[in-house]
């Protein structure tokens, strides 16, 4: 089972941290996953500089970003709004299992752990 975290643009990018940091502490196996093939490909490396600086060395090692297929991506996970976190839970096939796009919020919150406690381990 996989819990990610997507963000497609420089505000959920940083709103991804709040989701990031609950699931972490939770134990949670999560991955943040930022797509900045939206961004001018001169500024990526300037980007990428600034979230490992601005990301907390556990969380860096659960971190993916990605430079292609944005659209294919945002058409899988149905996302509405792109300024807004998508987190996704997915099964070992890589099937989605669950999305929330929004901002961190206990209640989404309680809903994803609820999934992820009733999965059989």
């Amino acid at each position: 089972m996989r819990c990610c975290v997507f963000g497609f643009t420089k505000v959920p990018g940083e709103q991804t941290k709040a989701w990031m940091a609950r699931l972490s502490q939770d134990g949670v196996n999560a991955w943040s996953v930022a797509n900045l093939e939206g961004a001018p490909a001169f500024v990526r490396g300037m980007i990428r500089s600034s979230m490992r600086k601005g990301t907390a060395p556990p969380l860096l090692d659960r971190s993916l970003i990605m430079t292609k297929d944005e659209k294919s991506w945002k058409s899988a996970l149905g996302v509405k709004q792109a300024n807004l976190p998508v987190v996704v839970l997915l099964d070992a096939k890589g099937q989605v299992l669950w999305t929330y796009e929004g901002l961190f919020a206990d209640s989404p919150y309680q809903e994803l752990k609820s999934k992820l406690d009733a999965i059989p381990r």
